[in-house]
């Protein structure tokens, strides 16, 4: 759903990548599909942590992108079926 979106959104070249340490990898432990979407800081939580503004645009065209389509709910009603 998340590469779906990426394309749609202009981002043909957007790929989810599977791993890391953070909650969204607690949730889905327990069952719950998350994903933890990052703007693009780099050096993260030291002080001389940037924050890469045109990433951080990118990733709420991304969003926008996922709700504009409605991919969630197209996602669930094909679960439910």
């Amino acid at each position: 759903m998340f590469e779906e979106a990426g394309k749609l959104a202009g981002m043909q070249d957007w790929k989810i990548t599977p791993g890391g340490v953070s909650d969204a990898l607690v949730f889905a432990e327990i069952g719950i599909p998350s994903v933890n979407l990052s703007g693009g800081y780099p050096n993260e939580h030291k002080s001389t942590e940037t924050v890469d503004y045109k990433s951080t645009f990118e990733t709420v065209l991304f969003a926008e992108s996922v709700l504009h389509h409605q991919l969630i709910k197209q996602k669930v009603v094909a679960l439910m079926d």
